[in-house]
Order: structure tokens, then C-alpha cells, then sequence
């Protein structure tokens, strides 16, 4: 779709994205409440101008209205626009809708053949999804109470899908009025699901050691969502036994050994794996907790965790290349809506950077020559010792996207260039692939 007419504008393309989207998220409803017909801004409109608030780097909400006028001539009365970032009704239609329009968006490039988990069989069956916390600034100032060390930040969850490196919404958890923590929020998510046609079979989730509940992660798996995160330093087991795994397969370098866990939980002892793993790059030994069968080979569970670390990665675009460090509003329609034109926004770019590497076969991008020459030096540095890198991590890395392919959408958008014009810009960022 971003590419089956180079003649259209981005916001023509994504216009178009988002009237499927909305008609997808309707229909996957019996009696919409979100539905309403506005005669000074249309729902679709709304969306997309949240979407390209979010890609354009501007300090505020009347910043971007100056950029709609006089940049992309379309006007929009400032009262209009803030009310309609305050609307309930609005932040439900938002929350209904992306879900559909990012899916659009990842169907796309995945029919493409991105996927960054290819080369791990074993993962063929399963959605593989990692999820953290994202916090930023209130949209005003917050008076503490007396003796109160730390203001409280606004934020949400977000996911990270690890084939293909989208973003998805998750929970408002906080709207900076007070300190909020995730947990009970991410397991309100997993409880309600959405858009469940479109997953797969099993489901695949890491995340940090706060959802190391054992009790929690086997319910979960009772509904084959499977989880792996870090075991908590204090954790207690009623009884470990040593497993098997095949210490000459590559994949499981630097696994030092996988234990059956067995938790007694409402009189019925539950089983769980505690993997430790050396991590050869930060010199630290690590505890992973696991739903997963012994299927899944140890040294692919501590991959899956590391990649969960390439989330930071995300955060650093939308903060620092999309300029989202402040909460948009101070009420919770209002952080909805942010979450998920914020959402969206990155993987618009996400998409185009993907399409234009699958376009390009024999180039390739300078972060990921950066990357290769870091491994390259970590290598060396292990040259005298016993240590060993895994082969797993070099195998389909996502990489964070550069300030070149940001900046290049975000002008496009401006001067309502051609996405064939677009294609052309983000060709010139590659570079030969060198073969040794």
C-alpha cells in the first residue's frame, strides 16, 4: 500500500490505510459507541492529524496547527483541535482503530519477507512480542506533596514485536498526577486482548523481572502465552532438577545450565525452567524464568530476552528523533490518544526503512556496518580467552532507526513530496554490501 502508487503523498497513502482501518475496526464490532459523524473534523481527519503531530517534530499542540496552516494548508481551529484531544468518545475510537492500522501496516512489509526471527525454526509458531514501560514529562507542572523526593512521570506500555520491530499500544499507566505501577495494567492487557484474529497460535512475551510472578506466568501459559523474563535475586523453589541440553549446539554458547523449577501454588506443585546465562559482552551472569518446553533451546530464550533490550532503541527515536519527551494533555483520553499516534508514527518510519532494505538486496545500511564493526571489536577482545560469542545475536538484529531516515519522512511529509521521490531519498543512505 505505502508503495503501490509513487505518485501519491504520504498522507494520501496513510489516509487511505486508516479509512480500511476504521472500517476494519467497526465492522470487528457489534454497535461501535465510538461512532460519530463530526462536521468540523471527521474521525479519519483527526487520526491523521494525530499521526502526523507525532512524526513532525514540534514542541506543542498550537506548534503543529502553525505547520497544518501554513506548512500543509489545512486549518484547523485550535478550540476544535483540544477538545477533540480531551474526547473520551475520540480516545476510544483511536484505541479501536490502531490496532487494525498498524496490523495493515506489518502485513505489508512481513508479505515483503521482513521478519528478523527467520533463521529461529523453532519460533515459527509463535508471536513473539516484548513489552516496558514508557515514561515521559506532564503536560503541566504537578505540585508535590510535602516531602515528596520524585515528581511522578506520565507514561504507558508499549510492545515491540520482534519480527519486524513495530511498536504496539498497550496501557495508559499513568497520567502524571501520581506514580503508578505497570504490572497490574499489563496483566489487565493480557486479559483483554485485541484484534486476536490476527495473532497466531502461541504467543511469546518477554519482559523485565517485575512480571516474574510465577503464579501469574503459569496461568498465562495455560492459555499458551508464554513469558520469559529475569528471575527475581530473592526468588525461592521447592525443588530444581538439572535438564539435558546439547552443549555442542552453537546456539545454546554461553548457556551455563538449565534447571526444572517446581513452585508449589494452591496445593498443585507447577513447573517452570530458570536458565543462567553469561552474557560475554557486560561480563554478568543471568537468571531467565521461562513457561517455554525444553523445544526451545536455553541459549534462544536468553536471545530473546537480550532482544528485548533493543527496545531502549525505540524509545530513543520517539524521544529524541520524534521529539515525544512531553505528554500531549493532562487527562487519560488524552495519553490514549498520544500512545497511539506516537504508535503509528514509528511505524510509518519503521515501514519505509524495512521496504527500502528488502528493495535494495545487495546494499546495506550504515547502522547495521556500525553494528558488525562493534561485534567484530567484541570478538577480538575475546580472542584470548575461552569466551565466545553466541551466533545468535547476530542473526537478524533490529536496528534503531537513523536521524537520516527519520528527518527524510518527516520532510517528505512537508513538502507533501511523493513517496517514489521518498524511496529515492532513503536509497541514497545505503551502502554497498562489502563481501569478505
Amino acid at each position: 500500500m505505502l508503495q503501490s502508487n509513487g505518485n501519491e503523498t504520504i498522507q494520501n497513502q496513510l489516509k487511505a490505510i486508516l479509512i480500511r482501518a476504521y472500517e476494519m475496526a467497526r465492522d470487528a464490532e457489534r454497535h461501535p459507541d465510538w461512532i460519530r459523524k463530526c462536521q468540523v473534523i471527521s474521525d479519519i481527519d483527526f487520526l491523521l492529524f494525530s499521526i502526523l503531530r507525532a512524526t513532525i517534530q514540534v514542541k506543542s499542540g498550537l506548534h503543529f496547527l502553525q505547520h497544518l496552516d501554513q506548512v500543509l494548508e489545512q486549518q484547523v481551529a485550535s478550540s476544535t483541535w483540544f477538545d477533540a484531544n480531551e474526547s473520551e468518545r475520540r480516545a476510544r475510537m483511536v484505541m479501536a482503530v490502531t490496532p487494525f492500522f498498524n496490523k495493515l501496516l506489518q502485513k505489508e512489509i512481513s508479505d515483503q519477507g521482513v521478519n528478523h526471527l527467520k533463521d529461529f525454526n523453532e519460533l515459527d509458531d509463535y508471536d513473539c512480542v516484548a513489552y516496558d514501560g514508557h515514561f515521559m514529562k506532564r503536560a503541566c507542572h504537578v505540585k508535590n506533596a510535602p516531602g515528596a523526593k520524585n515528581k511522578a512521570n506520565a507514561g504507558y506500555i508499549f510492545g515491540t514485536d520482534l519480527r519486524t520491530g513495530f511498536l504496539e499500544p498497550v496501557k495508559v499507566v499513568s497520567d502524571g498526577s501520581k506514580k503508578e505501577s505497570e504490572i497490574p495494567y499489563f496483566k489487565d492487557f493480557c486479559e483483554d486482548q485485541r484484534v486476536s484474529s490476527w495473532c497466531r497460535n502461541k504467543k511469546i512475551t518477554v519482559y523485565d523481572r517485575a512480571m516474574s510472578s510465577a503464579g501469574f506466568l503459569i496461568d498465562e501459559m495455560k492459555k499458551k502465552h508464554y513469558l520469559v523474563t529475569r528471575s527475581k535475586k530473592n526468588s525461592t523453589w521447592d525443588k530444581m532438577e538439572k535438564l539435558q541440553w546439547d552443549k555442542n549446539d552453537p546456539s545454546n554458547t554461553n548457556v551455563l545450565k538449565d534447571f526444572l523449577v517446581t513452585k508449589k501454588l494452591k496445593r498443585k506443585n507447577e513447573k517452570l525452567r530458570l536458565i543462567v546465562y553469561y552474557d560475554v559482552e557486560r561480563q554478568k551472569t543471568y537468571r531467565f524464568l521461562t513457561t517455554l518446553s525444553t523445544d526451545i533451546p536455553p541459549g534462544l530464550i536468553a536471545e530473546l530476552y537480550r532482544r528485548r533490550w533493543q527496545f531502549e532503541k525505540a524509545f530513543d527515536n520517539t524521544k529524541n528523533d520524534l521529539g515525544e519527551i512531553k505528554a500531549w494533555g493532562t487527562s487519560i483520553p488524552s495519553m490514549k490518544i498520544q500512545m497511539c499516534s506516537i504508535v503509528s508514527a514509528y511505524n510509518i518510519i519503521r515501514s519505509f526503512n524495512e521496504l527500502n532494505l528488502v528493495r535494495n538486496p545487495d546494499m546495506v545500511h550504515p547502522a547495521q556496518i556500525k553494528q558488525e564493526k562493534r561485534t567484530d571489536k567484541l570478538r577480538n577482545s575475546l580472542a584470548d580467552s575461552a569466551q565466545k560469542i553466541n551466533p545468535l545475536r547476530l542473526a537478524g538484529n533490529l536496528r534503531r532507526l537513523s536521524r537520516k531516515t527519520v528527518s527524510s519522512i518527516q520532510n517528505a511529509i512537508l513538502r507533501e513530496t511523493p513517496i517514489r521521490e521518498l524511496l529515492r531519498w532513503l536509497y541514497k543512505e545505503l551502502k554497498p554490501r562489502v563481501l569478505t
